[in-house]
């Protein structure tokens, strides 16, 4: 998946989007459970948002946002 510029909904702007690096799809699987498909999953990379989504839907893809911390890349 390529990176590509698409609405954040929590900058409420068009920004950057990109695809979770090994250790970014690491961590959410362990803050949401070891079962839980990660690979459509994109970050905002727009400023210090760092917010996950699905590739596919413009909303958060969980009830509870997750924001990948800055150590982890």
């Amino acid at each position: 998946m390529q990176p590509k510029d698409t609405y954040c909904v929590f900058c409420r702007s068009t920004e950057r989007h990109v695809p979770l690096t090994e250790n970014q799809q690491r961590w959410v699987r362990e803050k949401k459970g070891a079962t839980l498909y990660v690979g459509d999953l994109i970050m905002c990379a727009g400023g210090t948002c760092r917010k996950v989504r699905s590739s596919g839907n413009t909303r958060r893809f969980h009830p509870e946002f997750l924001r990948i911390p800055e150590g982890v890349d």
